[in-house]
């Protein structure tokens, strides 16, 4: 997911504990330790112990926290995001870097908003990818 340069991210949605991210989060954690890892919450900063603590991440942001956004700005190589409910995804493209890739493994009831200037100036990629399951 990331090169040899940056920071990966996992868009933990909520909680941060449950199955559907946390192989995720702490295969990224462990697995890259000579690539920093952040952990995402929406809003939920009492996470932030568990995912350094449990996943090893070595970052976290709070994405609704416009100077947390604002300093993680075109700072990520790779997104996973685990959020299985509407949101917007165009703030998650601002802090991919050029040719950043966001992979989208929650799957919304409803299809997600989308500008594609983002995506083309940025040239930024979205993709998809299934997972083993929800408990």
């Amino acid at each position: 997911m990331t090169d040899q340069s940056g920071p990966a991210t996992i868009s933990a949605g909520n909680p941060l504990s449950s199955d559907l991210c946390s192989g995720e989060v702490q295969q990224l954690g462990q697995s890259n330790s000579q690539h920093p890892v952040a952990a995402e919450s929406r809003t939920s900063a009492d996470k932030k112990q568990e995912a350094i603590e449990r996943f090893g991440v070595d970052s976290f942001l709070i994405s609704c926290d416009p100077e947390q956004m604002q300093a993680t700005r075109s700072t990520l190589d790779g997104i996973i995001d685990t959020v299985s409910a509407v949101h917007p995804l165009t703030p998650l493209l601002s802090l991919l870097k050029t040719n950043g890739k966001l992979v989208l493994v929650g799957l919304p009831e409803i299809p997600l908003d989308l500008l594609a200037f983002p995506l083309i100036m940025g040239r930024k990629l979205i993709a998809g990818s299934g997972i083993a399951g929800i408990n």
